[in-house]
């Protein structure tokens, strides 16, 4: 079973150790991981082709700032349905735009942590008092539509635990 992601392109020890645990991960599944540096929307097609001719089984979308915009997103979809490449997306908006699956921080979970954040330093504290916290808020979307035209069906279990089924 092979999978690919596309990635940000900028190099750092976080994105590094990202990318190690993806492989970490993958490995263990018994998955073999192909990664796409995009730097551009326009570079997807190519890297869908070149997944398609190795035989990936699927893909997953890491977002970054270049598939923050409902375009990419549809044109993501286009490229990956003409070559019927089931895609997974780290946003919830790639569900809602015809991918078949997406797990990622529920949409007004940075605004609500934001909000926390101001309120304490507004009433006194020093920012670099305040712990870094990560969003805990997450939901898993699922396109049921999305997976009727890629021939799939999803699993009863799945559909429950989904916080959102997209007809």
């Amino acid at each position: 079973m092979a999978y690919f992601t596309w990635r940000p392109v900028q190099a750092s020890a976080e994105q590094d150790e990202t990318d190690a645990a993806f492989e970490r991960v993958a490995k263990g599944l018994g998955i073999t991981l192909i990664t796409y540096r995009i730097r551009r929307i326009e570079e997807v097609e190519a890297a869908l082709t070149d997944a398609k001719r190795k035989h990936a089984d699927g893909a997953f979308i890491d977002y970054s700032s270049i598939f923050y915009d409902r375009g990419a997103e549809a044109f993501i979809q286009t490229q990956s349905e003409r070559l019927r490449i089931p895609v997974m997306y780290s946003s919830l908006s790639g569900a809602e735009a015809g991918g078949l699956i997406a797990y990622g921080i529920k949409p007004n979970a940075r605004y609500e942590m934001a909000a926390r954040f101001v309120d304490r330093i507004l009433k006194g504290a020093k920012p670099g008092d305040i712990p870094f916290e990560q969003a805990g808020n997450f939901s898993l979307y699922v396109n049921k539509s999305a997976a009727k035209a890629l021939g799939f069906t999803i699993p009863a279990s799945i559909l429950i635990l989904a916080d959102k089924v997209i007809e």
